[in-house]
């Protein structure tokens, strides 16, 4: 490669940013008090002049997904058409949430309504003002075997089939919900397909998880694609239906698409980042180094 030619992070850009809030929250199992730091996240966002704010996975509930105290479906939005009815207490209060909401949400997942009465999707639904919500479907279900405890997200979920791309201000971001990091191929199938440029990844990774591959998998995200990685977190404590508790990694962070750490959060606390994304920063890198143009040989 030519000495002159930079494609890293020390290039400079002309054009104006695009703004990003990257939430790191602990989701409790009462949804209004879930609803209500949200909507505040969301006013601290638009006060800083964000144009997305960036919500984890699980972001309205956390906790077991049966309770004798609480019915989760209480809390299944059914969307039709890129609208959600107002079938419930909890819809309505959602609905008004994002009502003249003048910037974009990203809420990590939502339960959404499937044909499955027990089972809805685990969906990250985004808001743009005045356009569509856009819904994808979680398709890989983190189903866990250790030697001292296991999980099958698949008994509570239904499992989605489409990658989902949502347009927002002249940038495509690919939708993605946590253990989709571990599938390359869903990134790449976003970004050759249908031209993402920013990755969302939203997460409620383990303790254990996280320390080994939270970092390492959000980097090769944004490495092998060239694009943007935005990944907001669950963090704390939580507890499941026997009764047993579990620490999610925290660490919300930003990768830019040369693999460097724009910003990051520690492993405790509600909190959020604000990092600014760079259009002809990432175009400039991909034409120095085009090999999202390469044919496989292979």
């Amino acid at each position: 490669m030519p000495r002159n030619v930079k494609i890293g992070p020390e290039m400079k850009s002309e054009i104006s940013p695009f703004r990003v809030a990257i939430v790191q929250m602990r989701s409790t199992q009462d949804p209004w008090e879930n609803l209500l730091t949200m909507k505040d996240f969301i006013d601290q966002a638009i006060g800083a002049n964000c144009q997305l704010i960036c919500f984890p996975e699980n972001c309205c509930y956390r906790g077991p997904k049966r309770s004798d105290v609480f019915d989760r479906k209480e809390l299944f939005l059914k969307i039709k058409k890129g609208k959600i009815e107002e079938n419930s207490e909890f819809s309505s209060s959602f609905v008004e949430m994002l009502k003249h909401c003048p910037i974009a949400v990203s809420f990590g997942s939502v339960f959404e309504c499937s044909d499955e009465l027990e089972r809805p999707f685990n969906t990250h639904l985004f808001y743009r003002p005045g356009m569509d919500l856009v819904s994808y479907r979680k398709i890989h279900l983190f189903n866990f075997v250790g030697s001292d405890a296991s999980y099958r997200e698949s008994d509570d979920f239904k499992a989605g089939q489409s990658v989902v791309c949502a347009d927002f201000l002249d940038w495509k971001f690919g939708l993605s919900i946590c253990y989709d990091l571990r599938f390359p191929e869903t990134y790449r199938k976003m970004v050759l397909e249908q031209g993402a440029q920013v990755l969302l990844a939203p997460a409620a990774f383990t303790m254990q998880t996280g320390k080994a591959h939270w970092s390492l998998l959000n980097r090769a995200r944004a490495v092998e694609n060239l694009s943007y990685v935005v990944s907001s977190t669950q963090w704390g404590e939580h507890s499941n239906a026997k009764g047993l508790t579990f620490e999610c990694f925290g660490h919300a962070l930003a990768i830019d698409p040369w693999g460097q750490v724009l910003d990051e959060l520690s492993e405790v606390g509600d909190s959020f980042i604000t990092v600014e994304l760079f259009k002809d920063k990432l175009i400039q890198i991909r034409r120095n180094l085009p090999s999202l143009n390469s044919v496989p040989t292979i």
